[in-house]
């Protein structure tokens, strides 16, 4: 799987299945800032179009807003209509990439009602890689305004410039304009008084790293007042680092609160034998974590007694690319590699030989997710362009009980939803993020094609060279996406529109 960015990519656009994405002539691209397209009284036909990218990303623009650490955020920027270079009048019309090429003159442009709502914000670096942060907020939530914690980690023109951002995203609001409905008793349990309002605020600290951040996962425990975040650094010694980011965190909530110098050095580090970028934290049992390297090696470490497993697992041929453990079960993982192989092991049996290894895909395998609501069911993405649903009860070789190939490039980052367990979105190199539902079937008399199959819920663009995509584990149905040009926070209208349902339903 190639990693890293690529600087000779075409313009990235947003669509969605049902709604109108509008072609135009102009080719101007979006500088992707913390700005929210939708909040403007806008008419039905109108379309928005965004302005041109600064190639100079060291420029502060008036707007911009820099952090007490030195990281560069852009405050948020409501365009209005005026500021519109495609005319109203300009024909749209719904493209679907499987009937016909975009010209190389024509950009998509996002109708703004696919989106309950829709966020964009950029640093100054791009990130490869992204976590959220484990919160005490209380349990999962629809309701407006939200509130979330991320830690990233930046790819910056050289090493020394490079650093892991925290940052505290707060008044998350709806951004899709509230439709008159004649009853609106269910919907009130579902919204607060005033889902419009100001722009999301941003607190942010930062901790200098000396080389491109691959990885990054936080422990989701918090345990002995430490908060632990593990990170694959490529700094010139293959290593995981792990780092106790408590006071990070404290300073996201308490603005001022001193950040000492010894909290950003190491607590520990794993050494391997080369580079990697796959590591997972064990759900249950806390301080255990899984390293994989692109020898194909895996390590298990546990960082409070500061062992690692002797020689490691091994049993993959090539890079290890994926690591993820049992959501129910705290012995048992699966692995993926660029060897085509999953892997099932247990952590007490043979290192040296996986439970179970079936050949998955007919190309690097990129990615895993495990479903937390349903034990059996995982999910693994490749560079053959496709991903594939597997039922571990009867998990073999042709056994996947799903396998879509709607994607024009290597999947990239997939993960299921944490409160529906019938619905996964997945992250393409071909800079598209998709939204699928297990549960969807065709209509009589509908027509699908496997181009478009009945399970695609939802295609968002904008983004250019995706890496990570996750939904928010307490925001229901909140999805968090990062890209060369930054973060997209973002929740879809269909989305939304289930949620009322289920609520008027009861």
């Amino acid at each position: 799987m190639k990693r890293g960015r690529d600087n000779n990519q075409e313009e990235p656009s947003k669509r969605i299945r049902g709604a109108s994405s509008a072609l135009s002539d102009d080719d101007d691209s979006s500088d992707i800032e913390f700005e929210d397209d939708f909040d403007d009284e806008y008419e039905e036909e109108d379309i928005i179009e965004n302005e041109d990218e600064d190639e100079d990303e060291d420029d502060e623009d008036d707007d911009g807003t820099t952090d007490d650490a030195g990281v560069k955020f852009k405050a948020l920027d409501i365009q209005d209509d005026e500021d519109e270079e495609i005319e109203k009048d300009a024909p749209k019309q719904i493209w679907r990439k499987e009937l016909r090429p975009m010209e190389e003159d024509e950009i998509l442009v996002h109708d703004p009602s696919a989106y309950d709502c829709f966020h964009a914000m950029n640093v100054t670096w791009p990130c490869l890689s992204f976590d959220i942060i484990p919160d005490k907020l209380g349990a999962a939530t629809r309701k407006y305004p939200h509130t979330m914690y991320l830690a990233a980690g930046s790819q910056a023109a050289t090493a020394d410039k490079n650093c892991v951002i925290f940052m505290k995203i707060s008044n998350i609001q709806r951004t899709k304009e509230k439709e008159e409905e004649e009853d609106s008793g269910s919907e009130e349990d579902l919204e607060e008084d005033d889902p419009q309002g100001d722009n999301p605020e941003i607190e942010s600290v930062h901790m200098s790293v000396n080389g491109d951040v691959n990885k990054l996962k936080l422990m989701p425990q918090q345990q002995g007042g430490k908060m632990f975040m593990a990170a694959w650094i490529d700094s010139g010694i293959p290593k995981v680092t792990i780092y106790d980011i408590q006071q990070h965190v404290k300073h996201l909530d308490v603005p001022g609160t001193l950040v000492s110098k010894d909290s950003n050095k190491e607590y520990m580090s794993i050494v391997h034998p080369l580079e990697g970028f796959a590591l997972d934290w064990n759900p249950i049992s806390a301080g255990r974590l899984l390293t994989g390297d692109c020898k194909g090696t895996i390590f298990e470490t546990n960082v409070f007694t500061q062992n690692i497993v002797a020689d490691g697992y091994k049993g993959h041929t090539a890079s290890v690319e994926d690591l993820q453990w049992s959501p129910t079960e705290e012995n048992v993982f699966i692995s993926c590699s660029a060897d085509k192989t999953i892997k099932v092991w247990d952590a007490r049996a043979d290192k040296r030989k996986a439970m179970i290894s079936v050949l998955a895909h007919e190309a690097d395998v990129n990615v895993l997710s495990w479903n937390k609501k349903v034990s059996y069911l995982i999910a693994s993405g490749s560079d053959d362009c496709s991903f594939s649903i597997w039922d571990l009860r009867k998990f073999n070789k042709d056994s996947d009980v799903g396998h879509f190939a709607y994607h024009d490039k290597p999947i990239c980052s997939l993960d299921w939803n944490p409160h529906d367990e019938t619905q996964i979105v997945v992250a393409s190199e071909d800079n598209s993020i998709t939204v699928w539902d297990m549960s969807l079937e065709p209509d009589e008399g509908d027509e699908y094609t496997e181009e478009f199959p009945p399970q695609l819920y939802f295609v968002h663009q904008g983004q250019k060279e995706i890496k990570e995509v996750k939904w928010h584990p307490r925001i229901m149905n909140m999805i968090i996406s990062t890209a060369s040009q930054g973060f997209n926070v973002f929740k879809t209208i269909n989305a939304a529109e289930a949620e009322m349902e289920a609520l008027r339903s009861k």
